[in-house]
Order: structure tokens, then sequence, then C-alpha cells
């Protein structure tokens, strides 16, 4: 058995308030160290006084150290396949749970408390502190309150514990820790162990390699783990095999697992089947002859591009009234002006000025790339939105000019449909609104 002892140092003792400082790690199969891991951490907030005193660990120390997600999937693959070992496990491991959960990943390891097991294997010592259980046993700490100086000392207490375990203690403690899930009757467990914990699509296959499912996630091995618990019976004992596309981002996992539903209709992905409403801005004239912009549902754009939600639409139309000054009330964005300079004032005019503006909503779509992280740290990812329809996507170790001619060549098309605009809709809200000068977004 691999087991990773672990032991971190925070800002302070309550893992749903506070962040993790320092972590180490030290991988042993019971008698010998196999590896190491260590790395200072940045938390969200300033580290107190009173634990600088404690663990010696500055805020300049951590200012260039980095955050807790760009260290997790590194941890992850290092502590895979080990039982989790820490003194006073809930306290190490409630804190690296509350904040992998945060990255959408459920960390569920097999765990064993060097407290808990101290008692019973070398029972009658006065204290079983982390400091007075090691000067009892004669066990040597160096960097006392620093993450692998108090992790090597509790390797050195494990090791002790299972030399002197003479009533299979240890064994008793994870026989009680049952998996949490089984494999599907037909699914091998070499399917299982292929999965990454990176973010992609992924898909359950039946006998035929056909499609049964298809899905995206943050952590796609997680997720796929969590179907061998909740999903129909029927369709698990149909399940032999699994495949999965990795994609880098979340947004780009969301398009392309809207435009694989579409394309293998999988029998289980109800909810995805459902047609999707979506929005977009038209102009109308009241019974008192004035025009005015209003939210529309529609399955084509007229003033705008198509918008999964009245929210983003909303959000679309109030850029432009605040850019042209258009008239809030007319804009259907109030029930009553309360500006007295408004142009309503004359609504002749105001219908002239909302005229003009329609047409230049109808001839106005951005076109832009969104450039994101790729699916490993040597690539980028390219989103391509042309005249605010989502053209394709690409994968690129460097950037290429952001032209319409090199990009046709670059780009991997898709077909746009209601499902996959609704998830652009969300973006282009953002860029049309506050996110022209953004270092992710390219203008063309």
């Amino acid at each position: 058995m691999r087991f990773c002892i672990t032991d971190i140092e925070t800002t302070g003792g309550r893992y749903a308030l506070h962040n993790i400082t320092e972590i180490a790690s030290i991988i042993t199969d019971g008698t010998s160290i196999l590896d190491t891991y260590q790395t200072l951490v940045k938390p969200d907030g300033n580290i107190p006084r009173n634990i600088t005193l404690l663990t010696g660990i500055t805020n300049e120390m951590v200012s260039s150290a980095p955050r807790f997600e760009d260290i997790a999937k590194e941890w992850l693959e290092f502590s895979k396949d080990s039982i989790f070992v820490a003194h006073n496990v809930g306290f190490d491991l409630g804190f690296i749970r509350n904040q992998l959960n945060a990255l959408d990943v459920d960390y569920n390891p097999k765990k064993l408390c060097t407290v808990r097991l101290s008692r019973k294997i070398a029972a009658g010592l006065p204290s079983y502190s982390l400091g007075n259980l090691c000067n009892s046993l004669g066990i040597k700490i160096t960097d006392r309150h620093r993450a692998m100086g108090d992790a090597k000392a509790t390797t050195t207490l494990f090791h002790y514990l299972i030399a002197n375990d003479k009533t299979s203690i240890i064994d008793q403690h994870l026989k009680k820790q049952q998996k949490t899930f089984a494999l599907p009757p037909y699914l091998d467990e070499k399917e299982f162990a292929k999965m990454p914990l990176d973010t992609g699509v992924y898909y359950l296959l039946d006998k035929q390699k056909k499609p049964l499912y298809i899905g995206k996630a943050k952590n796609i091995k997680q997720r796929v783990r969590n179907h061998f618990r909740t999903a129909k019976r029927h369709m698990l004992e149909n399940l032999y095999y699994l495949d999965f596309k990795l994609t880098g981002t979340d947004l780009l996992a969301s398009i392309i697992e809207a435009d694989e539903i579409k394309k293998f209709w999988p029998p289980y992905n109800v909810a995805q089947k459902f047609p999707r409403n979506t929005f977009t801005l038209t102009t109308y004239t009241n019974q008192k002859d004035e025009l005015k912009l209003a939210i529309k549902r529609s399955k084509s754009p007229e003033l705008s591009p198509l918008f999964g939600s009245q929210y983003n639409t909303r959000v679309y139309l109030e850029s432009w009234v605040q850019e042209k000054k258009l008239c809030p009330r007319l804009s259907g964005l109030q029930f009553k002006c309360l500006n007295k300079k408004c142009k309503c004032a004359n609504i002749k005019k105001h219908n002239k000025l909302l005229e003009k503006v329609a047409e230049e909503m109808r001839n106005y779509l951005p076109s832009f790339c969104l450039i994101d992280k790729g699916r490993t740290s040597q690539e980028k990812s390219i989103l391509w939105i042309n005249e605010g329809k989502m053209k394709g996507y690409a994968y690129t170790p460097e950037l290429p000019e952001m032209e319409s001619g090199t990009l046709d060549g670059l780009i991997e098309p898709m077909k746009e449909h209601p499902e996959t605009a609704a998830i652009i809709g969300k973006y282009l809200a953002e860029y049309m609104t506050s996110s022209l000068q953004h270092k992710q977004y390219i203008a063309l």
C-alpha cells in the first residue's frame, strides 16, 4: 500500500473561512519514503500576525507563491492511489477537501489519523499532540509548525505505529472505510483508469461503442465516478467503454458537449433534448405611435445575437441604451422615464433616433477571438466569433495573426444551434459591455 503523509499550514483554524499557506506530503510504503512534495500556497487573504509568529510564514513569503488551484492537479497526481494520513486527519483533510470542492473536485480518499492510531497502538502516554508524542517516543522534529518538518515527524511516527501494530489496528481502521462506488458490471477497470482529472467532454459508450451519454466536467474522472453511483441501472448495465476529449476550458467543454449531443443524440441525455429558449432584441410601435425596443423569444437573431437568457439580452440592451442615450422607458428598461432632458419628450425625434440605432444594431455584430488556456501548458485555445456567431475553435502552441483569412485554415468549424448560441451569448454580453480591452479578447 501507498500512504500519503500530509501536513498543512493555514491562515486559521476553520476551513470554511481560512486558506492553506503551505502543504507538504510524503509518499511511503509503510517502511521507506518513496517521494516528497512541498510548496508554499498564496491564500486569498492576509496571514494574521499570530499565525506568522507560530509558523514563521509571512505575507511576503507567499506573495509570489502559486494559488491552491494552480497546484491542485499536481498534488492530486502526486497523491493518487494513496491512503491519506495526517496527525489529526480531520483538520488537514478538511482544508484540502474544502479547497478542492471549490474547484469542482470531490476528494474522498481512504484516511488514517495518527492521533487515533497512537492512542491504541501506543496507549497510556500523557499527551498525543505531535510535539509531546514525538518527545515520548524519541522522535526528532525539525522545523516545527512548518509543513515539511511536521510531515517528516508524522512519517517517522507512522512507521513506528506500523512496526508496533501487533493487533492489526491499522487494517481494522481501513476495513471500516468501504468503497463509495463499484464499477458497472461490463466495464473493465482499465477503461476507468484511463480517465483524466482534467476539464473536457466524456463519453459513456455501449457494446458497439455508441454514446449512451455525453457530458462535460472540470474533473472528468470524478464526474464519471459519480455516474456509477447515481445513473440509471439500465444505462450502467449497458456501459462497456469510456472515452474523453480534453478541452482546456469549461467554456469549450460546454460548447463541444452541446454539439456532440446534437450529433449523436445519446438516449440518456434527456435534459439537453428539450428545446432551448433563446432571445433577441426587436422593435415595435405601441398605440401611442412610440417606437420601442423589446426582448423577444426567438430562434433567429433580429437586432442582436441570440442569448440563452433574458438577463444576458438585457445586459446587451443596456449597453446600447447607455451608449446611444436612448430613453430607458422606450427601451423596455423602466416603466417611467425619470430624466427630464430625455429625448423621449419629442416622440418623433426619438423614433427617428431609435430607427437609426436599430439599423446600426442590425449591421453591428461583434467579431473577435477568445484566447484562453489549452489542453496543456504549452498551448492556447482559440474560440472564433464572427459577426456574433460561433465559427469554431482551435488549439495552437503559438498565436497566429488574427485575421479572418488565416483563421479559416486554422479553426475547426462548428455548426451553431440554439444551445451553443445560448452558451456564446453569455460571453457576447460580457464582451460587448466590459471586455473590449480584456487581454483574453482580440477584436477582429
